[in-house]
């Protein structure tokens, strides 16, 4: 069951509550959601729309996103300094349309996952000698995220990776071979893996490095467009 929100409460005592949905504990990112909702006035929904939400499967939040209008998104750029007080991080801000922008929201850290499967990582062929001489090492996005801390991306399933490399050779501006490794933490220590904010069922990441005893090369991935000689 979600928690509720109490709009008789004031700017600090409402933030307050919500500072321990970084850890994530007792809240939910609708509930985030629906708390700045109240604050910024229900008499200007029209400047909100679109709004989706992830948690896990214990309600903990993992990702808040929806639209706003440029009323929205002033009251959020003052709330920011609260907002990550409270322990959400905007890890996206595009525009999508005629005053109209896309925000992403995500807890500073999003809720654990246990480390008890194998999992795989998805890199530049070119990387992949330094990898297994040094390790895996947390890096900010590459793709337009503004991630909390940087991070090492692990994928869930090894199918998941061909699908990948497809959707990043789209957005290379050079062709690139891509090289999937298979990553074994089960006997890893020191390393915490959290679920990822976009897609939580296919990918999970840390934020410590991954020493190179933990990896080992799997196979390499051509991507479709590159199969099609595009």
């Amino acid at each position: 069951m979600h928690k509720s929100i109490n709009i008789g409460m004031n700017i600090c005592d409402l933030l307050l509550e919500h500072s321990q949905v970084a850890t994530p504990k007792n809240s939910s990112a609708r509930s985030f959601g629906i708390s700045l909702t109240h604050l910024y006035g229900y008499n200007r929904d029209d400047d909100v729309n679109n709004w989706d939400y992830t948690d896990d499967d214990n309600g903990n939040a993992v990702r808040y996103r929806y639209i706003v209008g440029p009323k929205y998104l002033a009251f959020l750029k003052a709330m920011m300094p609260q907002i990550t007080a409270a322990g959400w991080h905007l890890t996206a801000s595009e525009k999508v349309g005629r005053s109209r922008w896309q925000l992403v929201f995500e807890p500073i850290l999003a809720p654990r996952t246990p480390r008890t499967a194998i999992f795989w990582h998805l890199t530049p062929q070119a990387n992949v000698q330094s990898i297994l001489s040094s390790g895996l090492q947390p890096r900010e996005s590459r793709h337009g995220f503004k991630y909390p801390q940087p991070r090492v991306y692990l994928i869930r399933e090894e199918k998941d990776a061909h699908l990948m490399a497809d959707s990043f050779a789209g957005r290379d501006k050079t062709p690139l071979q891509y090289t999937v490794l298979k990553v074994d933490l089960r006997k890893a220590k020191g390393i915490t893996l959290h679920l990822d904010p976009e897609l939580k069922d296919v990918a999970v990441y840390a934020t410590q490095p991954i020493p190179p005893q933990f990896l080992s090369l799997a196979h390499e991935v051509v991507p479709q467009r590159q199969r099609q000689g595009h």
